[in-house]
């Protein structure tokens, strides 16, 4: 005998944007899970540059970071903690990309086109603790 699902009713909400006071934040959806997890979806304009910056691996969803590419194409330039530079340019086309950054990574991005893309968390996102360090703080110099 088969197993039937019985669906009662159906659920509709609507995700608010990460940050209605800025327009960045105003393309940003957090769109939280049950089970403590958040699904982070982001629209970036042609040009726009984010990041810039590294983490340390406090919070759990970044050790590592992980991005899914959908649409667009990002330039990411990626410094290491032994000084080593790497440029890589992620373009979907063929379907989405997926990008884990482990900790410790320096990395600023550049939106070549608009794009869109997801980050997933495995914790919900606190604003007073986001464990996100600019160069400055990072082991070696970014030039």
């Amino acid at each position: 005998m088969k197993n039937k699902m019985k669906i009662t009713k159906i659920s509709i909400r609507k995700i608010p944007a990460g940050n209605p006071r800025n327009d960045r934040g105003r393309r940003t959806w957090e769109w939280d899970q049950k089970d403590n997890k958040q699904i982070v979806f982001s629209f970036r304009r042609k040009g726009e540059h984010f990041g810039n910056h590294f983490h340390k691996g406090k919070d759990p969803s970044k050790n590592p970071e992980r991005f899914l590419l959908l649409k667009g194409i990002f330039e990411f330039v990626f410094v290491y903690k032994n000084g080593k530079k790497q440029k890589l340019v992620l373009n979907p086309k063929k379907g989405p990309i997926e990008l884990i950054l482990p900790a410790y990574v320096f990395h600023k991005i550049l939106a070549k086109t608009d794009c869109y893309h997801i980050e997933y968390r495995t914790t919900y996102f606190n604003p007073k603790k986001p464990d996100t360090y600019t160069a400055e703080e990072f082991p070696v110099k970014i030039n």
